[in-house]
């Protein structure tokens, strides 16, 4: 089993969308995969709760936790992988979520400045020693905060990925649908930019 966690002080940086995403990518692709949501707000148990009957993913299962104790379980599921989605502030469930973890994405808009205000999640992963990226999410295309942004990340020395999540309108709409952009249109610009990322990620998290 591995653990991927979302997390970022700051809210509105995407984790769920993202969680989400990843997610019903492994599960239609055959992988058995869980998700927990441990945000007060239950967004990703929204999402679930939404979803109509003979949906491909109806058979990906969405957990609530609220109450940190709970994480002590989670070696009891068989998924091969299991995503958190976490708060968009810092919580004992968020700190609980972490100890768990085999990898940490810290999702941010492109903007220098939310890079810096990410920092202390960043120290709070490396505090602990948890491997962690960075990933640039809801970006425009050609849009200079991009190289901005990344200039930030690596001047900080923090870790991060170079694909970027572009501004779709798929992961919007389907948030709302308890569908995502692989299950909704598979062969879309969201899903395969999405696609590349998780490679990447995949390479970090079986150290290819």
């Amino acid at each position: 089993m591995k653990v991927i966690t979302f997390i970022n002080q700051k809210g509105g940086v995407g984790k769920t969308t993202l969680a989400l995403s990843m997610a019903s990518a492994w599960h239609l692709d055959g992988r058995s995969v869980a998700v927990i949501d441990a945000d007060p707000q239950q967004s990703a148990i929204a999402w679930k709760q939404c979803q109509k009957d003979g949906s491909p993913l109806s058979q990906m299962e969405v957990y609530s936790i609220d109450n940190q104790n709970d994480f002590d379980d989670i070696s009891s599921l068989e998924e091969e992988y299991v995503i958190i989605d976490t708060a968009g502030n810092d919580t004992p469930l968020t700190s609980a979520a972490l100890k768990v973890s085999d990898l940490v994405i810290i999702p941010i808009k492109p903007s220098a400045m939310d890079a810096k205000a990410s920092i202390n999640t960043y120290r709070k992963v490396k505090a602990a020693n948890k491997p962690c990226l960075y990933i640039l999410n809801q970006t425009i295309q050609n849009s200079t905060l991009v190289d901005e942004t990344l200039n930030a990340l690596q001047d900080s020395g923090v870790p991060h990925l170079d694909r970027h999540v572009g501004t779709y309108i798929q992961f919007v709409r389907t948030l709302g649908t308890g569908e995502t952009p692989f299950s909704d249109q598979p062969y879309s610009m969201a899903s395969v930019g999405m696609k590349k990322i998780m490679s990447e990620i995949e390479g970090v998290l079986h150290g290819s």
